[in-house]
């Protein structure tokens, strides 16, 4: 087996990366959704193969460590893949229990903006999300690399205005980090522990 075109490169991990293009499911768990800050992450066949949850964050006036939410993504058997962390008006990104911030994500309007850690100094961001013609939905969108899409994000509106969304992610880009990219564009319109969203 070749080696993989990793767009980019992985951000969470290689073992993430797909060898070959598929369509994951993000959507709120529990038996009454409307209540609960957990998603599932489910593959084409509908098996849940990772898990979401919001919890409340630290906040300290003059601390650099203070964050209002963090977001962890867990592998089926609950081993922490990633993190991230709210600050103001950016998401610093974490790889499993690691305490090194791999990117930041940066919030331009409706547009989020990726930034490696090596790349923080730059005007330019490593990925983006965008919103072509074709998608109508406020909250669907395209993830890129450059000009190359690595994914793109469908929502299907659901009861209570909760919503489940569709990731079409193509061969070699790392699901996690679409995962995590789409669970940031839900947290701008839902309300989360410590935070009060606008719609």
């Amino acid at each position: 087996m070749g080696s993989l075109p990793i767009m980019g490169g992985p951000m969470i991990g290689k073992e993430y990366c797909l060898s070959h293009a598929a369509r994951y499911k993000l959507k709120h768990s529990g038996k009454n959704p409307t209540f609960t800050n957990k998603w599932d992450i489910c593959d084409e066949t509908g098996v849940v193969v990772f898990g979401a949850i919001r919890e409340h964050g630290k906040l300290h006036s003059n601390s650099s460590e203070s964050y209002k939410y963090e977001t962890q993504v867990q592998d089926a058997h609950g081993v922490l893949v990633a993190r991230f962390r709210f600050k103001e008006n950016q998401w610093d990104v974490f790889a499993g229990e690691s305490e090194e911030i791999i990117c930041v994500v940066k919030q331009d309007n409706v547009v989020l903006k990726v930034f490696r850690t090596s790349n923080l100094e730059e005007t330019n961001p490593d990925y983006i999300t965008h919103q072509p013609h074709h998608l109508t939905l406020p909250r669907d969108l395209v993830i890129l690399h450059g000009t190359k899409p690595l994914a793109e994000i469908l929502t299907e509106e659901s009861w209570f205005r909760l919503n489940e969304y569709i990731m079409a992610i193509n061969e070699g880009v790392d699901v996690i980090f679409v995962a995590l990219l789409v669970l940031m564009m839900d947290c701008k319109h839902e309300r989360a522990p410590g935070y009060s969203y606008s719609r």
